[in-house]
């Protein structure tokens, strides 16, 4: 799937995308590491905080995504939500990092 950010152009790949109804999606990834995120790591990893911006720029209308961590080797998993104002905080970091 590909999507910017500034005038930069991202190419990634989605592990798994749920569409559960109007507006709504969940991004799924999958991991294989011993070690489970905390909400909070979950919360500062870029990967899926620039799936969300994927989907919103390729599928129109989303009003709720959810990204989901699942680990794999102990069967847990960490679900975050982003607001609007974290993905903007995330765009601005990009951009003036790159």
């Amino acid at each position: 799937m590909t999507f910017s950010v500034g005038k930069y152009i991202f190419r990634g790949v989605i592990d798994r995308l749920d569409h559960t109804g109007p507006g709504k999606w969940i991004v799924h990834d999958y991991k294989t590491s011993k070690h489970p995120k905390t909400e909070r790591q979950a919360m500062n990893d870029i990967q899926l905080a620039l799936y969300q911006i994927a989907v919103e720029q390729n599928f129109g209308q989303v009003n709720d995504i959810s990204l989901t961590w699942h680990f794999l080797r102990i069967g847990s998993e960490v679900t975050i939500l982003h607001t609007r104002e974290q993905l903007e905080k995330l765009r601005k970091k990009i951009v003036s990092s790159v």
